[in-house]
């Protein structure tokens, strides 16, 4: 019986070998255009994913760092594949306050805009000019106003090959946002003294804050060695792949780590 189960697995590796080719055959047709690739999400104590019991079985816990399209967690181990346009995205705030705020900001807001919890009023796909408000920078949502945390969510993202070898998005949002603008400056440095991004392995590694009565976690980014020649050769190559993709879509949503309030969150973001 043994025998036979052995015969059935080299068969089945034989014919897996025999296939050989292009893995990507059968998929010439995708829209490229059309695909969002995975997102890595950093877990909050406020993320459904924690607190919905849809995911239960999953033994999700806030600082957890999972796939978002899986909900799969993983070790946050990566190397850098591309810099990808930075987003400015605002949502429909979550909080009653929120919404009052956001309609002495923008008095063309309406009732019919706010209705949708989690929907979207202005995207901004390049993080210089949104689709309803134009130029970010005149609009100033997306900035800080004195101590004032910005309403508009603000993110940078990463195209990243996970240690599966897969690709991923790295984005670095709300308190985390600042821990992103220093990793785009270790990798400008390190660039200018002749060393590549895809050379290089990072880990995300989950950092708990506590602030009075709040309690988060920011995503920052520590080196993790050298990559392998054959490491660093797949992360060249799929950068070559995006890199002739126009457009590649970055799935948003609606992140809140510290409540707006009016005490000074300037050292926290």
């Amino acid at each position: 019986m043994a025998d036979k189960g052995k015969e059935l697995v080299e068969q089945e590796e034989k014919n897996l070998n025999l296939m050989g080719g292009n893995p990507m055959e059968g998929l010439e047709d995708i829209d490229e255009t059309t695909i969002s690739l995975p997102r890595v999400k950093l877990l909050q104590a406020t993320s459904p994913e924690v607190q919905g019991e849809e995911y239960a079985d999953l033994n999700l816990r806030a600082g957890n760092l999972i796939e978002l399209i899986s909900k799969e967690k993983i070790s946050g181990v990566f190397i850098p594949v591309k810099v990808l346009p930075s987003t400015n995205v605002l949502f429909v705030p979550r909080t009653a306050e929120g919404k009052t705020i956001l309609k002495e900001k923008k008095q063309d807001i309406t009732d019919e805009d706010l209705a949708q919890q989690g929907g979207m009023i202005c995207i901004s796909t390049d993080g210089k000019v949104g689709d309803r408000y134009g130029d970010c920078s005149k609009c100033g949502l997306c900035l800080f106003q004195g101590n004032e945390k910005p309403i508009c969510q603000r993110s940078i993202n990463i195209l990243v090959m996970l240690d599966t070898g897969m690709p991923a998005i790295v984005s670095f949002r709300d308190t985390s946002y600042k821990h992103g603008s220093r990793f785009l400056s270790l990798l400008r440095n390190k660039a200018l003294t002749g060393t590549r991004m895809q050379s290089c392995k990072y880990k995300l590694s989950p950092t708990k804050r506590t602030r009075g009565d709040q309690q988060w976690y920011e995503l920052t980014v520590v080196l993790n060695g050298n990559a392998t020649e054959e490491e660093a050769t797949k992360a060249y190559e799929m950068y070559k792949t995006y890199s002739n993709i126009n457009n590649i879509n970055i799935v948003e949503e609606q992140e809140q780590v510290v409540n707006n309030s009016s005490e000074d969150v300037s050292e926290i973001i």
